[in-house]
């Protein structure tokens, strides 16, 4: 990667410093004040943002650290029903989801209802709640839904539901770093949850199983990742530095291998990685191998150098 690790290692301290400090200033508020306001909530988002960009940092040298700061980021999106606070949490620590499971039942009733998982509300429709009215937001809740809704037939049914009636299925909205396709992430959901409506051509011909159709996914979305960050490392000092202007670990293409393992099953969903890995060039081999440390398997290698 071409990366100085002790830059590396020292924007990861600098991002959770910080983080713990917006924390701190919250509970200062909360002393001094009536309740928690504006100001509160802008720190506890700076405090979220900050722990999430330290855990992308960190997944390139102590996977147990992302974690734990990639969980430390889901928890304080989730308190505000932000979709991508839950989705943080299916990929970082999925055990998390069973306590939120009625936050997310909840919001998927709420979109399901009518009002939701469509573009944003129109006047007279059921109100829906501000965090959940961005397509970005119910992609991500969708992907968590999935995850979660694995035990639990009732969420698993809300969760059917969205998957064949939201218009998002065809959408374009850009979601993440790379700006995906949201109807990608529809269809994403749809393999997860072992159903895969249209077969994505893989090595020229049609493959209908939903690991195919994961490694399809990933295949694509890194041929965005390395087009990014190749521009990205043509300022050499600043990519060398952690101070490029991109995201260096990119948490759509970690996250989906990771949630694919825990859905699809380890072993095979490696084994498709493994050998999608082998055809590509060596940045995009590192976000495969990044991946299936978060999802537990793999060797540590070095990546930074």
């Amino acid at each position: 990667m071409q990366l100085d690790e002790s830059s590396v290692r020292g924007v990861v301290d600098f991002l959770e410093g910080y983080a713990r400090r917006c924390l701190e200033e919250v509970e200062e508020l909360r002393r001094s004040t009536d309740g928690p306001g504006d100001e509160s909530w802008v720190l506890l988002m700076d405090a979220a943002s900050a722990f999430r960009e330290a855990g992308q940092w960190c997944l390139l040298f102590d996977v147990e650290r992302s974690r734990q700061l990639l969980v430390r980021a889901g928890v304080i999106y989730s308190q505000f029903n932000l979709g991508f606070g839950y989705y943080l949490l299916a990929v970082a620590e999925p055990a998390q989801l069973g306590e939120l499971r009625r936050g997310i039942g909840r919001s998927f009733a709420r979109l399901s209802g009518g009002a939701g998982f469509t573009e944003r509300s129109e006047v007279g429709e059921p109100a829906v709640e501000a965090a959940l009215n961005y397509p970005q937001q119910q992609a991500y809740l969708l992907l968590a839904g999935v995850v979660a809704g694995e035990d639990d037939d009732e969420l698993r049914g809300m969760v059917q539901t969205v998957l064949t009636e939201s218009p998002h299925s065809v959408g374009v909205s850009p979601v993440g770093a790379l700006g995906i396709p949201i109807r990608r992430f529809w269809s994403l959901a749809s393999a997860l949850a072992g159903d895969v409506r249209e077969a994505p051509m893989v090595g020229g011909t049609a493959d209908t199983g939903p690991i195919s159709a994961v490694v399809e996914h990933v295949h694509d979305w890194i041929a965005k990742y390395v087009q990014s960050v190749e521009l990205a490392m043509a300022n050499e000092h600043c990519w060398r530095h952690a101070a490029a202007p991109v995201d260096v670990v990119d948490l759509d293409i970690c996250g989906t291998i990771a949630l694919a393992a825990s859905q699809l099953g380890l072993g095979q969903v490696m084994d498709g990685m493994t050998t999608l890995a082998e055809d590509l060039p060596p940045l995009g081999r590192v976000q495969i191998q990044l991946g299936q440390e978060l999802a537990g398997y793999g060797y540590r290698e070095g990546v930074m150098g």
